[in-house]
C-alpha cells in the first residue's frame, strides 16, 4: 500500500518535471499546459473461491499541450524520464510551427485558473490493505452469494483499489496537485434452474474503504438479482410506460452531458443545439453540478486545463441552463469557460420524494428496465434504441422477468415525458438520480 511519504515524493517529482519542461518551452517563446497523472493500485480476481489473478500497477501518464501563435500540438507519454520528455517537447515545438493557426487555441485564461490554494475535498482516504485481506473480501462475497441460494452455481469476485495523483502546471504559473483514492468490490454470479441460466452482478464503490457496503450485502444482492432473471419471457410489441431503475437512469443523463458538451455544440452535432434557455424537462426537474463535495468520486478542485470548478445549474426548473465548456469550445462559441475539460462532476437530479414501490404503483402497468444493451444512440438527432432486460409490471407489482426486447424513442421526447423520479438515489455514480418513469415508449417484442 502507498504511504504519505511516497505520495509526497511522487508529487515533488511530478512538479520538478513540469517546471523543467515549462522552462524549456518558455525558451522557445511558446507556452504549455502539462498534466502528470500517476495511478497506483492492485486488482484481485477470484472464481469459485479460487484466485484467478492478482495484478499490481504503477502507471504514469503525461500529457503535454504546446501553444505557439494560436497553434497547438499535443502528445501523451508514459515515460517519466526527463531526457526523453525533453526530446518530446523539442519535437512538439517543431511540429507546432507548421500547423494552421486557430484563434481559439491558447491556454485557459489566467483569471479562471486554480492558482491559489485549492480546497481539501478529502478525496484521498488511504487504508492499510494486505493482499490476503483483499482476497478474503472477495471470497467471502462469493460465499455469501452461494449461501443465499442453491440456484447459484458459479461465482466470481473482484476487488480493486487505486490511488490517483494528479499534478497540473502551465505557463501562467499554475502548479497544483491533488490525490484521490478509490475502492471497489464486485460479485458476479450465474444462477441455474433446470436448463435456464442467468447471470447478474452487484458492486460497491467509494473513495473511503470504510464506506463500502459489506461483502455479504454485495454477494447476496448479486445472487438475488440473478435469480430474479430466471425464466424470462418476451412480450408483445406495443407502447408501454417505462421505469428506468436508478442505476440505469443515470445513463440517460450521461447522454444529456454528451449532447451539451461544448465540442458537439460548436460543431452543431447535437439535437439540443437550439434548446439553450428552453424547457427540455418537466418544470419540477433540476440538475445542479457540484464539483467540490468532499469524499465524492466525481469531485475535483480543477479541470484538465487547471480551471477552477464551481457549482452550476445545468437544468433549472426544466430549462437547459448552460453548455459544458472548456477553453477551446467557449472561445468558439464566444461564451465563458465553465471548467469542463475532461468531463462532468457530481450531478444531483431532483426527485419527487416518493419511494420506488410508490413509483411502481404510479405506473401501475408497464415495464421496469434493469439492464440496457447495445449503443444505438445518436446524439445528433436524439434517436434512441437499446436492447433491454427487465420486468413486466402489473397492478403496481413486479409480475415476471422479460428479455429479448428492444426499447426505442427520442431523447428529447424521453426527457420531456419524465413524469416522476423516486428517491432511491443511485449513490455509486457521479450522477445522483433515482428511478425515473417515462409516460410512453415503443417496445419491440413478439
Amino acid at each position: 500500500m502507498i504511504n504519505t511519504l511516497e505520495v509526497e515524493e511522487k508529487i515533488y517529482y511530478a512538479k520538478k518535471i513540469i517546471n523543467e519542461l515549462l522552462t524549456l518551452v518558455n525558451n522557445y517563446s511558446a507556452t504549455a499546459a502539462i498534466n502528470f497523472i500517476t495511478t497506483i493500485g492492485s486488482t484481485f480476481s477470484t472464481h469459485n473461491n479460487k484466485i484467478e489473478y492478482i495484478t499490481s500497477h504503477n502507471n504514469n501518464n503525461i500529457t503535454i499541450d504546446i501553444f505557439f501563435k494560436n497553434k497547438k500540438s499535443s502528445t501523451t507519454s508514459s515515460s517519466t524520464k526527463l531526457t526523453e520528455l525533453i526530446k518530446i517537447v523539442h519535437n512538439l515545438i517543431i511540429i507546432t510551427k507548421y500547423l494552421s493557426p486557430d484563434d481559439a487555441h491558447n491556454l485557459a485564461d489566467l483569471k479562471q485558473l486554480a492558482i491559489n490554494k485549492i480546497p481539501n475535498l478529502n478525496l484521498f482516504n488511504p487504508y492499510k490493505l494486505t493482499f490476503n485481506k483483499c482476497i478474503e473480501l472477495v471470497t467471502l462475497a462469493e460465499q455469501s452469494a452461494r449461501n443465499y441460494s442453491k440456484l447459484i452455481n458459479n461465482t466470481y469476485g473482484y476487488f480493486n483499489y487505486y490511488y490517483t495523483i494528479r499534478t497540473f502546471g502551465n505557463s501562467h504559473g499554475m502548479l497544483q496537485s491533488y490525490i484521490c483514492s478509490c475502492y471497489q468490490m464486485c460479485c458476479q454470479v450465474v444462477a441455474k434452474k433446470n436448463n435456464n441460466m442467468e447471470r447478474d452482478y452487484y458492486y460497491t464503490i467509494n473513495s473511503n474503504f470504510n464506506k463500502l457496503e459489506l461483502y455479504n450485502v454485495v454477494g447476496e444482492k448479486a445472487a438475488s438479482r440473478a435469480i430474479q432473471r430466471l425464466n424470462s419471457s418476451v412480450i408483445r410489441t406495443k407502447q408501454y410506460p417505462v421505469i428506468f431503475l436508478s442505476e440505469i437512469a443515470t445513463e440517460l443523463f450521461y447522454y444529456l452531458a454528451k449532447a451539451i458538451n461544448g465540442y458537439n455544440v460548436y460543431k452543431k452535432s447535437t439535437f439540443l443545439i437550439k434548446k439553450i434557455k428552453k424547457i427540455i424537462f418537466p418544470s419540477w426537474l433540476n440538475i445542479i453540478e457540484r464539483p467540490n463535495v468532499p469524499y465524492e468520486l466525481g469531485s475535483a478542485p480543477f479541470d484538465q486545463e487547471g480551471v477552477k470548478t464551481n457549482d452550476i445549474f445545468v437544468v433549472e426548473n426544466g430549462i437547459l441552463n448552460t453548455w459544458l465548456l472548456d477553453s477551446y469550445s467557449s472561445r468558439k462559441l464566444n461564451l465563458n469557460n465553465n471548467g469542463h475539460a475532461g468531463g462532468i462532476y457530481n450531478w444531483y437530479v431532483t426527485n419527487n420524494n416518493i419511494s420506488f414501490n410508490d413509483l411502481l404503483k404510479l405506473m401501475y402497468n408497464g415495464i421496469l428496465v434493469t439492464e440496457l444493451m447495445g449503443n444505438e444512440v445518436n446524439i445528433t438527432n436524439g434517436n434512441y434504441s437499446k436492447g433491454v432486460f427487465g420486468f413486466l409490471i402489473k397492478n403496481g407489482c413486479i409480475s415476471y422477468p422479460i428479455s429479448g426486447i428492444t426499447i426505442a424513442g427520442n431523447l428529447g421526447d424521453m426527457f420531456s415525458n419524465i413524469s416522476s423520479i423516486s428517491n432511491d438515489i443511485e449513490l455509486r455514480s457521479n450522477i445522483k438520480c433515482g428511478s425515473l418513469l417515462i409516460n410512453s415508449m415503443n417496445i419491440a417484442g413478439l
